[in-house]
């Protein structure tokens, strides 16, 4: 379960902070594993372990921010040798 917001600075657009919240097993539900299967254990029979792990939550702060004019590269092509592609630059 993720539950993310992403707030706009005040002094530009370009500026924004994401809050994220992440949560494994959110609802807490166990899923118990298989019972004791030794007969000569002294828990035979009992469930004594849980299949799965307990409630996790992560916290993620990203600060973003966006250059006002794109830097661009060269533009890229392809050539095409005997059936193969390469990515070469202009």
């Amino acid at each position: 379960m993720v539950v993310a917001q992403n707030f706009l600075m005040p002094w530009s657009d370009e500026h924004f902070i994401q809050f994220r919240a992440k949560a494994y097993n959110g609802f807490n539900h166990s899923n118990f594993a298989d019972p004791t299967a030794n007969i000569n254990s002294s828990t035979f029979g009992h469930i004594t372990k849980q299949a799965n792990d307990n409630r996790v939550l992560q916290f993620a702060l990203r600060y973003q921010f966006w250059p006002s004019k794109p830097q661009r590269g060269p533009p890229l092509t392809v050539r095409r040798r005997r059936g193969s592609a390469s990515l070469a630059t202009k």
